[in-house]
């Protein structure tokens, strides 16, 4: 069993592996389901493979600076 959440159906199959596609796929994720950007980024960065946006911009923000 998967702790990935899913993306809705009309997303892409593959999560974003980077900041830019975290934020796109927000995006569509709050036109989608009409919510915050904020909560959206969070639902992002779980479909991605992080436990938040936060998560995400200290894992994937490192990988940038190194």
């Amino acid at each position: 069993m998967s702790t990935h959440a899913s993306p809705p159906p009309s997303f892409p199959s593959t999560p974003p592996k980077t900041l830019e596609g975290i934020k796109k796929l927000a995006k569509k994720i709050k036109k989608a389901r009409e919510i915050t950007h904020t909560a959206a980024l969070h639902e992002a960065a779980k479909v991605s493979g992080y436990d938040n946006y936060q998560h995400a911009l200290n894992v994937l923000g490192k990988a940038v600076r190194a």
